[in-house]
């Protein structure tokens, strides 16, 4: 480079020469006006073809030339936020999306907000006005980075954020049945736009269970929550769940059942008219999975102490009574032995007329007939104990429904399905990577018939119904009969991650009554809100690195299960759990947080005995119940039936802690236990477990290198160190793929960008890292050969967003051309190739010299902002000058001819500059200014209506050296042609360094003209002197270029030696 640079200096020296001979003659100087603009040194000492002032005009292979003007994007101002500090333009080409994302602050730049423009580039348009994020109290100015997997992340020092636009991937699409007959797993088909058999998702339906109709007046389907979704009353009952819970593992149909612990819970409900049972047709019925003690009340209600009505049942009958002034008048009793334990049997109680009946299971089990019947009674309903007092049911409920009608009269086949309006149903389960707030589904084959949509988010124990759904697929009644969303209240606050079919994901639950059978979607895609990083489960199971079982003492099996290799006949390949009892444990420990375990039951020797599971944490003092499990190993409820997860909601960060049992390494240890003695032989052969999610820290910047997200300088922990994430992810920060790397002392990471660069015959990509001064680059492929060298221990990057890489081939020397870094160090602009760090500021380097009165405001050093536009080869460097608080310079480099240029563009200072692309790959610029506008860069004849100054000098040139005073005669400008403004081009000429202008003025010059060029001769009494400066300017608001200057020429005389 500097051997090209010496080149060019001689060539511009050589064009330069203007001596002229002694003598009474005027003599002609021809100035190309090829030179460059120095402002480092005294105009004196610039070369004659230089330029002491040079605004917007850029330099061309020949010379310079005007810049365009600037223009709105947006008509309508971000008027509370008028201060855009930082974007990007994030675009997608499946499905098509174009958004260009801005952080704005309010005028005090106390609070920011991030807006979005959806208007294709590069036309007009205005930000939606609901703000896609509002900045935590505290961050900083945003940093903004594209991401793998079609997303852009975003950090603020507080805020560690990911977004993937309008409609993201989903991870997973599960056609399923309840009763596990079946399970298709259409991610692959519904994740592409192709719409042959093989990438198209035919949604199976289930016979649903109808009666969900006019005559059902309260009904608890309990797949998530305890609402009624009766039909035949409005609105909806409330019922409150005091102590009950949805349990997802024990259920007769949907997603989940009622869970009475035989403690203290129970649910109730407020009389209703509908609970009047007094017109003698009526039914209640619902399916019950009795615990080892089936005493307690069932359904219950009264007046008082004296009149009520009562299903109820004790070890060994059941019985309903209807008591009125002290007297039970109606009674039925059956044994239960119909209803064994641990098992799922439907319970019918109906009257019709004077016949009161129970059946079980289809089956009647009791009767009686009388002509009394239930009173009106005035208090409140109990399901699952008497009054709420006492006699607590143990038990699961599901599909609790009341009737106002005799449902059966005879025996009856129960119900095969849920309740529900209609006669089938089709489940889905659709997992992603991070809360939705709703999901679009592409139809290929519409449905036709009339359905309805429902659907769940999982809250860490049960499954919660969305709130405010709105279907857009559902047209004339009929769900899924066009491509639509399906969108509702956000849930990334309240969703939970679960854990099914062994993917750890955010999971949703969708459920379509009535579809037909025909119905097919080819694509769907899920609606993320703007929020924070999740990390996901990479998938990869943790090994237990120690596993200990107490019964009279503690032993170690750590080898046993530490490896999946079971030999039944090699006894160190398993442990046998066989009669465990509810006294004993086992104890598994690893080194991080866990929130689930995966048992590896060997076939034929599961437990068969009744038993539940629970799992302890330590909390640094006790051991802890990790609270309610989804026990995936439980079969026909016994646990440790089956291989499967046992999984619970994962434990606060910060609350879990190691410890140590036989004085031994700590781990993170998770104690097991049993409700109930395990049968004789329960081989466990394999024990692993699944992380805990990591917690995201809040980072001041991210970056994507390699096609991995990486996350810097975390404000609230480690700001020298780097996270990077898996491979092609933005969700997943642990394990194996995942990596950390740390840069020298505690002094925080302040910039980064990637860098293609060759050595000999080498190709590498490699990320450069800088601290304020300091830098570094980080080599390697993978985490196992990932490398930090440290480049420069004194050149640094204080100014974070002026760090911007040229990707067109920038020559570093003498024909050598490469892909180079650029940004603003404590003391020069720099470049970097990979190798050497190299100044390119030297012509202006006064605004780095604090005796300067433009030298760049110290305080303000951090806030300067570069881009590069690739189209001109130009880099573009913002920043604030002299005691300036906002940017008000603006210089670019050029880097085909090394030079650089001023824009000026009067009161609208760009604070902001976002490279974006157009969908047939076009680039443009956008910039911000501080009165809330986008403007687009080079386009337009105005700075956004104002003026625009083209303005050039020369240095201060001697035309027959300094020992000689000389005049100027006669000037000849030649320039492009310019038939719209009506403006003239002002000359001003200055003699010996003055900062006054000669007398008297010079006549201005029209660049009008009929012909391709101008060229305008005047004549000017520049008096006698040893130094001549010219200055040219042109104000316009309504040419494409305003100012094409091509030659000037000058007719000089030596008037004199001048040795006075």
């Amino acid at each position: 480079m500097a051997e090209r640079k010496r080149k060019g200096q001689d060539r511009e020296e050589e064009q330069g020469k203007v001596n002229a001979p002694a003598g009474p003659n005027l003599y002609p100087i021809d100035i190309g006006l090829n030179g460059k603009l120095i402002t480092s040194i005294d105009p004196v000492q610039g070369a004659g073809v230089n330029f002491q002032t040079l605004k917007n005009l850029r330099y061309t292979p020949n010379g310079i030339k005007g810049i365009l003007g600037m223009s709105k994007i947006n008509t309508t101002a971000l008027s509370s936020y008028p201060k855009i500090r930082s974007g990007i333009h994030f675009r997608k080409d499946t499905p098509a999306e174009s958004h260009v994302l801005v952080q704005a602050y309010n005028s005090g730049l106390t609070e920011a907000k991030i807006y979005e423009n959806e208007t294709a580039i590069p036309s007009q348009g205005d930000f939606n006005a609901t703000a896609l994020h509002t900045d935590s109290s505290g961050a900083s100015w945003g940093r903004w980075s594209k991401a793998p997997d079609g997303c852009i992340a975003y950090c603020n020092g507080v805020d560690t954020m990911v977004w993937g636009g309008d409609e993201y991937r989903v991870a997973s699409f599960i056609n399923f049945n309840p009763d596990a007959s079946f399970k298709y797993d259409y991610t692959e088909a519904v994740t592409n736009t192709l719409t042959d058999s093989v990438n198209t998702a035919f949604l199976k339906t289930v016979a649903g269970g109808g009666g969900n109709d006019s005559n059902a007046v309260l009904l608890l389907n309990a797949n998530s929550d305890f609402t009624d979704s009766a039909s035949g009353s409005a609105p909806a009952k409330t019922v409150t769940a005091s102590g009950a819970v949805i349990n997802t593992t024990t259920k007769k149909f949907g997603a989940g059942s009622i869970f009475f612990d035989g403690v203290n819970d129970y649910c109730s409900t407020l009389d209703h008219a509908d609970f009047d049972y007094s017109d003698g047709t009526w039914t209640v019925d619902f399916w019950i999975y009795n615990n080892a003690d089936t005493s307690g009340y069932i359904y219950n209600q009264q007046t008082d102490a004296n009149n009520n009505i009562r299903l109820y049942n004790t070890s060994d009958t059941l019985y309903f009574r209807i008591m009125s002034g002290g007297t039970d008048v109606v009674s039925i009793s059956c044994p239960t032995s119909s209803l064994s334990n641990l098992a799922w049997h439907h319970v019918a109680l109906v009257e019709n007329g004077d016949s009161y009946k129970i059946y079980i299971d289809g089956v009647e089990k009791g009767t009686t007939t009388d002509t009394d019947r239930p009173a009106n009674y005035t208090g409140t309903v109990y399901i699952g104990s008497n009054q709420g007092t006492g006699n607590y049911l143990s038990a699961y409920i599901d599909e609790f429904r009341v009737s106002k009608i005799a449902r059966w009269t005879a025996d009856f086949t129960p119900p095969t399905a849920a309740y529900s309006t209609s006669s089938a149903v089709t489940h889905v389960y659709i997992g992603s990577v991070r809360p939705i707030r709703g999901a679009k589904f592409y139809v290929l084959t519409a449905n036709t018939a009339a359905a309805t949509t429902t659907a769940f988010y999982w809250d860490g124990s049960a499954w919660a119904s969305v709130t405010n759904l709105t279907d857009g697929t559902a047209s004339s009644g009929k769900a899924l009969a066009q491509t639509g969303s399906i969108i509702f209240d956000d849930t990334k606050s309240i969703a939970k991650t679960s854990i099914l079919y062994a993917n750890q994901f955010y999971w949703y639950y969708f459920k379509f009554d009535g579809i037909d059978n025909n119905t097919a979607i080819y694509y769907t895609t899920l609606d993320c809100s703007f929020q924070a990083i999740k990390d996901i489960w990479d998938a990869a199971e943790r090994n237990c690195l120690s596993f200990k079982l107490l019964k009279t003492t503690l032993e170690d099996y750590t080898l046993q299960i530490a490896t999946d290799d079971y030999d039944d006949s090699a006894s160190h390949t398993f442990v046998n759990l066989g009669a465990m009892t509810s006294s004993q444990y086992c104890y598994a420990g690893f080194d991080n947080p866990v929130t689930a375990l995966y048992f590896y039951i060997a076939g034929g020797k599961e437990n068969t005995n009744t038993a539940t599971i629970s799992i302890d944490y330590w909390n640094g003092t006790a051991w802890t119940s990790v609270g309610t499990v989804q026990d995936a190993t439980l079969s026909s409820g016994k646990t440790l039936g089956r291989t499967g997860i046992v999984s619970w909601n994962a434990i606060a960060a910060g609350t879990e802690f190691t410890t140590s049992l036989t004085n031994e390494i700590n781990f993170y240890y998770y104690r097991i236990g049993f409700s109930a003695t395990l049968s004789a032989n329960c081989y466990l052969y394999y024990l692993t477990a699944i992380p805990t999610q990591k917690q995201i820290g809040q980072y001041k910047f991210p970056i994507l290198w390699q096609n991995r997200l990486w996350l810097c300088s975390n404000q609230g922990g480690k700001k020298n160190w780097i996270r990077g994430g898996s491979y092609g992810t933005v969700c997943v920060f642990n394990g194996s793929d995942s990596v950390e790397l740390f840069f020298g002392g505690d002094e925080e990471v302040t910039a980064a960008a990637p860098l293609f660069t060759r050595f000999g015959g080498s190709v590498y990509d490699i990320l450069i890292i800088t601290k304020r001064n300091e830098t570094y680059l980080v080599d390697g492929t993978s985490p196992e050969d990932y490398r930090v060298y440290m480049v420069a221990p004194n050149y640094g990057c204080p100014a974070p967003e002026t760090l911007r890489i040229c990707d067109m081939g920038v020559e570093t020397s003498f024909g050598s051309n490469k892909h180079v870094a650029v940004w603003q160090s404590s003391n020069a602009i720099v470049i970097f190739d990979g190798n050497t760090i190299m100044p390119i500021s030297d012509d202006i380097s006064n605004f780095f010299d604090p005796a300067d009165s433009r030298c760049i405001n110290s305080s303000m050093v951090h806030r300067s902002i570069g881009f590069y536009n690739k189209n001109k080869r130009e880099y573009t460097w913002c920043f604030a000058s002299g005691s300036s608080t906002s940017l008000n310079e603006e210089w670019v480099y050029n880097f085909r001819e090394n030079k650089w240029y001023e824009v000026d563009r009067g009161s609208k200072d760009l604070q902001l500059g976002i490279n974006v692309i157009d969908t047939n790959g076009n680039d443009f610029i956008y910039g911000a200014i501080d009165t809330g506008y986008l403007e687009r860069l080079e386009n337009g004849t105005s700075w956004d209506g104002s003026d625009m100054t083209y303005n050039f000098r020369t240095s201060d040139m001697s035309f027959n050296g300094v020992m000689y005073e000389t005049s100027i005669r006669f000037l000849k400008l030649a320039g492009k042609a310019k038939n719209i403004t009506a403006n003239d081009i002002s000359i001003t000429h200055y003699l010996n360094g003055s900062s006054t202008a000669t007398t008297p003025s010079i006549t201005a010059i029209s660049p009008d003209s009929s012909n391709r060029i101008f060229q305008v001769v005047r004549s000017l009494n520049s008096g006698k002197g040893t130094y001549h400066s010219l200055d040219f300017s042109i104000i316009t608001n309504n040419e494409t270029i305003g100012l094409e200057p091509l030659r000037l020429g000058l007719m000089v005389k030596v008037e004199r030696e001048d040795i006075k």
